[in-house]
């Protein structure tokens, strides 16, 4: 668990490893915690808020907006990303 990345050790946390999503990390809705608290690949479902418009806020697992191909990211941007491209 630890090689893995899901464990939580300084070196490995959210804030550390990925501090540009880390940004997003809602802390009014995650009450108590924060990026330091989770490991960067964990399947923890957390609060987001988009750093482009802070009225977007999502509920998404940490491991998906972190993972190396595909990263997630603000689900209402990008449905308006995609109908531009239209």
């Amino acid at each position: 668990p630890y090689c893995s990345g899901n464990k939580l050790l300084s070196e490995n946390s959210l804030a550390k490893k990925f501090p540009s999503i880390a940004k997003e990390f809602d802390c009014e809705q995650n009450k108590g915690t924060s990026p330091d608290d989770y490991a960067a690949r964990s399947s923890q479902k957390v609060h987001w808020r988009c750093s482009k418009n802070h009225q977007h806020r999502w509920i998404a697992r940490i491991a998906d907006r972190t993972r190396p191909k595909h990263p997630s990211g603000c689900p209402s941007c990008w449905v308006a990303l995609k109908a531009k491209r239209k």
